[in-house]
């Protein structure tokens, strides 16, 4: 079995990845473990201008702790990810995740809904783009990136999923 540390410490992440793990049925090949379970504290500032970037600060800040290397068999995988809007200028995109926080009630989906409310729909084309990186036991870093293409409706039921993503 594989163990996968998720360089994150949004507790919501590893269920969303459990659901994945799961579907695609590596429930038996892959145990994701999180920082907390291994009495880790970071929270590295994500600094980087692309997706990519950011995930690697994670990934690797992650894999170069001090001791981490007792546990032998160690991946280590992080993400970066975001909403780009078109009529927006491509907005939050690199910045969704800061985009929520600093709207009203840490509500980026009515936040991101206001900003668009007079756009016609034929203009509020959108994209959730996730690059993640993965750093495998021996150091060999793995890259992909995701893109979901989409429009942004009038409502909050489908935007949630995207910003909180």
């Amino acid at each position: 079995m594989h163990k996968v540390l998720i360089a994150s410490n949004n507790a919501h992440k590893l269920q969303e990845l459990n659901e994945i793990v799961a579907l695609a049925g590596a429930g038996d090949a892959i145990h994701l473990v999180t920082p907390r379970e291994l009495g880790l504290a970071l929270d590295p500032d994500e600094t980087a201008d692309t997706y990519l970037g950011n995930a690697q600060i994670k990934a690797r800040a992650f894999k170069n702790l001090p001791g981490l290397g007792d546990l032998a068999g160690l991946y280590v995988m992080a993400d970066d990810s975001g909403v780009e809007v078109d009529a927006l200028g491509g907005r939050p995109g690199l910045l969704s995740a800061r985009y929520s926080k600093a709207a009203p009630g840490g509500d980026g989906c009515a936040a991101l809904l206001a900003e668009l409310r007079n756009v016609p729909d034929e203009k509020r084309a959108a994209r959730f783009r996730c690059v993640i990186v993965l750093i495998t036991p021996d150091g060999q870093e793995h890259a992909v990136e995701g893109v979901c293409e989409g429009s942004i409706g009038h409502g909050p039921a489908a935007l949630r999923v995207l910003i909180a993503g």
